[in-house]
C-alpha cells in the first residue's frame, strides 16, 4: 500500500502540472477552473484533466484512511491487521479506486458550468 501511494503521489503531482487546478468557492457554488495557458488543447481535455486531478486527490485522501485504518488494527487487534495482506491489499486499493471514480464521475457529470451559474458567480 505505501508503494501505491508513493506511485500515486507522484501522478498526482506530474497531473498538476498539465491540469494546473484552482477552485473558487463563493457563497454555495464553487468554480473549478485550470490556470494552464502553456497547453494549447481542446476545452474538454481541460475539463477531464481537472476531473482526473480531483480523483487523484481523493484516491490519496481514501488511501490515507486507509492507512490509518491499517494502524490503528495493528496497534488493537494484530490479528485483526491481517485482512490488510495479501489478496486484501486489492480490496482495500479498489475502495480507493471506487471512492475516486465516484467522486470524479459526480464532478464531471454535476460541476459543469451553465448559464445560471456563471451569472451567479459573477
Amino acid at each position: 500500500m505505501v508503494l501505491i501511494f508513493a506511485i500515486v503521489g507522484i501522478l498526482f503531482s506530474s497531473w498538476e502540472l498539465i491540469a494546473r487546478p484552482f477552485v473558487h468557492n463563493y457563497n454555495g457554488g464553487f468554480i473549478y477552473f485550470s490556470l494552464n495557458t502553456w497547453l494549447q488543447v481542446s476545452k474538454e481535455f481541460i475539463v477531464m484533466a481537472l476531473v482526473i486531478y480531483a480523483s487523484f486527490y481523493i484516491f490519496i485522501l481514501s488511501l490515507i484512511a486507509v492507512q490509518f485504518v491499517f494502524r490503528y488494527l495493528t496497534l488493537v487487534n494484530p490479528r485483526g491487521a491481517s485482512v490488510f495482506g495479501g489478496k486484501g491489499t486489492i480490496h482495500w486499493v479498489s475502495y480507493s479506486f471506487v471512492s475516486a471514480t465516484i467522486y470524479g464521475s459526480s464532478l464531471f457529470i454535476f460541476g459543469q458550468s451553465d448559464d445560471f451559474s456563471d451569472v451567479y458567480m459573477k
